[in-house]
């Protein structure tokens, strides 16, 4: 990757406030909220009771009574419905969704003249703004960087250079980062999207939420599930919707994402990677799958 990769793209945002937001919040998704900063976000889920995901996106904190939930557009009704639900004898409301944008920017964990300039960059993005809140990212594959969601009052901030969402988007596929509109459906659970997709979303300390249940037994039979998400590789373009097939024949899977000769697809648990598979179309492909350092 080039030294800076920057998007900039639109978030549905949910603002949760009252005295009591932080306490509700923490018992309805995944992320610790307890442990939260002002102006600072962190990577979470919101599950169903059964534990099936709803949406993933981040949850920040503007101030002690002022929370900032944003997810990709088109899933944030679904997300109030669920949270509005267990409003019950709580100093807390959640409002309807509004539309923020998000400022993204990715580089090498190896490049520090690149992380230095991301830092300048997030200061300088976050002062034009009337709200901010910074999430870092860490993908797998060796790759950093921030999400920067906010509102800014008169017209979406500028960037040092142009935004540039295929390179993202190739970036993400890469280093086997799912989307909702892509990767997700109602018949998710969060380990099939990888061990590292959980310790970056979930806690395991906090204590109980919503969905808690089958995330931690989960969790504690190692984390095998029917299918995971893979990162692919091929000589040529990838095609979303190809099937990829086993030394056998059989399929074991299908891509949901592709950009060029990467793509990604959740692969039956008989898959053994990193090993080299066929599409459908005859193309050998490289099988992966994501994996990030270990849990803090």
């Amino acid at each position: 990757m080039g030294p800076l990769i920057l998007d900039r793209s639109q978030r549905e945002v949910i603002l949760v406030t009252g005295a009591d937001a932080r306490t509700y919040l923490q018992g309805q998704i995944t992320a610790d909220v307890e442990s939260l900063g002002e102006q600072r976000s962190i990577a979470t889920l919101v599950l169903q009771p059964t534990g099936k995901v709803i949406a993933w996106g981040g949850i920040g904190s503007l101030d002690a009574a002022t929370f900032v939930l944003d997810v990709e557009p088109g899933f944030a009704s679904t997300v109030v419905d669920r949270l509005r639900r267990f409003l019950l004898r709580v100093d807390a409301s959640v409002a309807d969704p509004v539309m923020w944008t998000m400022v993204s920017a990715r580089c090498s964990a190896d490049d520090d003249a690149a992380k230095a300039e991301l830092d300048g960059l997030s200061a300088a993005l976050a002062a034009t703004g009337t709200s901010a809140v910074r999430r870092d990212v860490a993908w797998p594959g060796g790759v950093v960087g921030f999400d920067l969601v906010g509102a800014w009052p008169d017209a979406a901030p500028a960037l040092p250079q142009p935004p540039d969402p295929e390179a993202l988007a190739g970036l993400r596929i890469r280093s086997g980062v799912p989307v909702m509109a892509t990767e997700f459906d109602e018949s998710l659970i969060p380990a099939e999207l990888g061990v590292w997709f959980v310790d970056a979303a979930a806690s395991f300390t906090k204590g109980c939420y919503v969905g808690q249940e089958l995330v931690a037994r989960i969790e504690s039979r190692g984390s095998h599930t029917p299918r995971r998400l893979h990162v692919l590789a091929a000589d040529g373009e990838i095609g979303v919707g190809e099937e990829v097939l086993d030394h056998a024949g059989d399929v074991v899977g299908r891509v949901t994402s592709a950009v060029g000769g990467s793509a990604v697809a959740f692969l039956s648990r008989s898959v053994d990677a990193p090993c080299r598979l066929e599409l459908r179309s005859g193309r050998a492909v490289e099988v992966s799958e994501p994996a990030a350092p270990g849990r803090g």
